[in-house]
């Protein structure tokens, strides 16, 4: 299993989550049980170290609810 950052936005909230899981597709799909109607999108934990996480999910967040 890896580690994957999920951002999402649904029309309750936006934000992120860490998700352990065995694919990009496989956190995708726990974001979605969790919040059926969420937009969703992944990134790789190993990517994150030369990822501003903050300014990821505030665009994230911004280009969603936009």
């Amino acid at each position: 299993m890896a580690d994957f950052l999920v951002l999402f936005s649904d029309p309750v909230s936006a934000g992120y989550r860490m998700v352990e899981a065995l694919t990009a597709q496989h956190a995708a799909d726990v974001m979605k049980l969790i919040s059926p109607e969420a937009l969703v999108s992944v990134v790789p934990a190993e990517q994150l170290s030369v990822i501003d996480r903050h300014q990821l999910v505030a665009d994230w967040i911004r280009l969603s609810q936009g």
